[in-house]
């Protein structure tokens, strides 16, 4: 083991002796546990001399420091104990003779016989005390882990407190068998170490002989400051006796009536006070006076100093205090609940606390609470006094803020269809379900949904908590809903050669053709169709969409050519002769306004069918040509009852033609006015007029002799039947009819300018060039200007 140095052990020896010396020599030396003044009956232990005996417990101690009122045992316990079970492991309840577990566990409580135990009921005056564990003495030596204190009702004395107290000359320790230093701690660590002291020696203990050794102890106990001297001096032979400042009650056990409370004050105190509760004030205590509620009871008194103490009485039972009523707004699920709390009888407090997975704090209740997770709710009354009422408790499990699963949204998209119906499944706990089409509002979804358009469809769902999903959607796109595109065929057309039907459609579900209201077995697109007959064509894609043509073939022409070629005016009569070239087929009338023909089927006949320009007419109806223009050609085919022959002819019906009036003249003086027809220079000019033809083309020129101005005019041609009149003057030319109306837009005239002032000169190219005109010969040109005048031939 090893041992504290020889001369440290010297050196404590030799202060305590020079103290002594130095108190010799000014006549004042005091020996140890010998009193210096005796304290009378009353007085308390910071008032004694340090040094002091005192008998507390039926044993004596050494007051070794009177401020703090620690007394230190007046030699050893008489039992040997080891210092732990393990050294590892250091608990009063790790083994019955330990250490902690003997200086500290209670007889009544544990059944064994412990020093605690030992001191009977004045045990309870004393003071739970911070014991230090470890010491500054050698730090390569660690004694503990963990906290370097630890609070407890016994203790032992730390490594400096003997080397403090051994060295003070007032203070006697003695010299006892070997005893232990430091209070007993749990350790769980490597290298500890274990101070004792034996033969007035100090020695420190090593792990390795913890187990092997069995020392005395010397307890250290803190009293409380309400403990005062009873009696005795404080020496050995007459140590001082303890009495403690108490309180005595008339009943000790639980009571529903008042107690009276009896103060025990020291004998020698003064100035004796007390108040009620914290809040109380201090009054002059005189007698005994009762109580009606449980309180705190504080005391003051004057003895060589100002001392105060507190009491707790706490067997008056309060007047019953209802417990309180909770009550949740409700039951089903939702994202957040109000708890309201009503405490009956309004008392002094009213509380509550919340647990949600860990204990809650005691608050004021002030008003409904609000909760967004599941909880436990406590509430109690309380009379201020520290009697509560029965707590009552309700646990909230109806909050619930986890959104659902968002709906599945499903729907047949196999194939290509003209509406497609789109479902939702929503999860099992969702209450509303709702759809959106793009970017449309929501919806309740009730059903089916159908659509005629492809596009996307969006699903959500809120639970009964009012939780809403995340958003599930479903892209339709094979919906289609326009119809397949047949080409090679227009509906409602008819035609004299085969045709070739067909469609570049490559989603085609079925054909269909019928003939003359009979369907055509076995038809496909791209077969021709040839024979004659009306025809329905039905295609239908693989959505279902259709496309429906009607059209006509018609037979091939046994005979045709021209039929007639007749003038507009010509007599009903004179179209007789036509019927017998189609006997019993159809009858011609021309209108007697002479701008119409008239074309139906023959009253009596073979009977059959007729189209006039591609029209069919039937019995009883009558074909009405217009006609237009010089030339009116009518288109006429017959088709006999079993279809198997036809004929197209062509009737011509031409208007008369007769000659028109054309009349020039000009203002000009001394003009020369020179006219063509179809380029033709006409010589004569009679009266200035001329007739002309439907069809013919008038030139017209004047010439101004006096300042050589040249005013060539060109038209086109003239329309038959609208005899027309040609005005010239210096800025326009008009064209009327006889009549002098505005003549038709048919006959176009220019009027243009050539030349400038007298004894101008143009060329032919010149003149030709700039009149815009075309298509003459030079011969034709000298001609018409040779006429006019050699003047104006200059350069050719």
């Amino acid at each position: 083991m090893k041992r504290v140095s020889f001369m440290q052990r010297r050196l404590s020896q030799l202060l305590v002796g020079l103290l002594v010396l130095v108190g010799l020599l000014a006549g004042t030396a005091v020996m140890p546990n010998q009193a210096q003044a005796s304290l009378g009956a009353g007085d308390y232990l910071p008032h004694a001399d340090k040094g002091s005996i005192v008998r507390f417990g039926g044993k004596d101690w050494i007051l070794v420091d009177p401020a703090q009122r620690k007394l230190l045992l007046k030699g050893v316990t008489g039992e040997t104990y080891f210092w732990g079970y393990t050294y590892q492991f250091n608990s009063y309840s790790s083994s019955m003779n330990s250490t902690y577990r003997y200086l500290n566990y209670d007889q009544t409580r544990d059944g064994d016989s412990t020093f605690y135990a030992s001191l009977g009921n004045e045990k309870n005056w004393i003071e739970p005390h911070s014991f230090d564990v470890t010491t500054d003495a050698d730090e390569a030596l660690p004694l503990y882990e963990g906290a370097a204190t630890i609070t407890e009702k016994v203790g032992l004395l730390t490594y400096d407190d003997y080397q403090t107290y051994s060295a003070d000359a007032q203070l006697d320790l003695g010299s006892w068998p070997s005893w232990y230093l430091l209070t007993p701690h749990r350790i769980d660590g490597s290298t500890i170490g274990v101070y004792y002291v034996s033969g007035g020696s100090l020695n420190v203990m090593p792990e390795a002989t913890l187990v092997n050794y069995y020392f005395n102890m010397r307890p250290v106990v803190y009293l409380q400051d309400n403990v005062y001297i009873a009696g005795g001096d404080g020496t050995s032979g007459n140590p001082y006796t303890l009495g403690r400042m108490g309180m005595t009650l008339s009943v000790t056990g639980q009571t529903t009536g008042p107690v009276t409370v009896t103060l025990n004050y020291p004998p020698q105190s003064t100035n004796r006070q007390y108040k009620i509760g914290e809040s109380g004030a201090y009054t002059t205590y005189s007698a005994p006076f009762e109580l009606t509620a449980n309180a705190k009871i504080y005391v003051t008194y004057d003895d060589q100093g100002a001392e105060q103490a507190s009491f707790d009485v706490t067997n008056i039972l309060a007047p019953s205090i209802s417990q309180p009523l909770l009550d949740v707004s409700t039951s089903t699920p939702a994202r957040s609940v109000t708890v309201s709390i009503t405490c009956p009888g309004n008392p002094a407090i009213c509380e509550y606390r919340i647990d949600a997975g860990s204990t809650g704090v005691w608050q004021p209740y002030t008003g409904p609470l609000t909760l967004e997770e599941n909880a436990q709710v406590y509430a109690r009354g309380g009379d201020g006094n520290g009697v509560y009422s029965p707590e009552n408790s309700v646990s909230v499990s109806n909050i619930d803020r986890t959104p659902p699963l968002p709906p599945a949204v499903t729907a047949n998209t196999s194939a290509a269809a003209t509406e497609v119906l789109v479902e939702l499944m929503p999860a099992n706990d969702a209450v509303l379900t709702e759809y959106r089409l793009g970017a449309d509002d929501w919806q309740p979804y009730t059903g089916l949904i159908e659509l005629t358009a492809n596009t996307t469809v969006y699903g959500r769902s809120t639970d009964a908590a009012g939780n809403v999903s995340t958003e599930s959607s479903y892209t339709v796109t094979n919906i289609d809903r326009v119809p397949p595109v047949i080409q090679g065929i227009s509906d409602g057309m008819s035609y004299t050669t085969k045709v070739y039907p067909f469609s570049v459609d490559n989603d085609l579900a079925a054909v269909a053709l019928w003939r003359n209201e009979t369907a055509v077995s076995g038809y496909s697109l791209g077969t021709p169709v040839s024979d004659p007959g009306t025809y329905r064509l039905l295609v239908t894609d693989l959505a279902g969409n259709t496309a429906e043509l009607v059209f006509t073939i018609l037979p091939p022409p046994l005979e045709g050519g021209t039929l007639a070629s007749l003038e507009a005016g010509t007599a009903a009569d004179a179209l007789t002769g036509l019927s017998e070239q189609t006997p019993g087929a159809f009858a011609l009338v021309v209108g007697d306004d002479v701008q119409r023909v008239y074309v139906r089927p023959a009253a009596s006949g073979v009977g059959g069918y007729l189209f006039v320009n591609g029209e069919s007419v039937t019995s009883g109806d009558t074909a009405e040509v217009a006609l237009t223009g010089t030339t009116t050609t009518i288109e006429i085919s017959v088709l006999s009852a079993d279809e198997q022959h036809s004929a197209t002819y062509q009737l011509i019906v031409q208007k008369a033609v007769r000659p028109q009036l054309l009349s020039a003249s000009t203002n000009y003086s001394g003009t020369l006015l020179l006219v063509t027809l179809d380029r033709e220079v006409q010589p004569s000019w009679e009266a200035g007029k001329l007739h002309v033809s439907g069809g013919r083309t008038v030139t017209a020129v004047a010439l101004d002799a006096a300042n050589g101005r040249w005013q060539l005019t060109l038209d086109g041609p003239v329309a038959a039947g609208e005899p027309v009149t040609l005005t010239m003057d210096a800025d326009a030319v008009r064209s009327t009819e006889g009549a002098g109306n505005a003549a038709v837009s048919s006959l176009t005239v220019t009027n243009q300018t050539i030349g400038a002032g007298a004894g101008g000169s143009i060329s032919l190219e010149q003149l030709f060039q700039q009149s815009g005109q075309s298509g003459w010969t030079r011969e034709q040109a000298v001609e018409l200007l040779s006429l006019i005048g050699p003047r104006f031939v200059g350069g050719r």
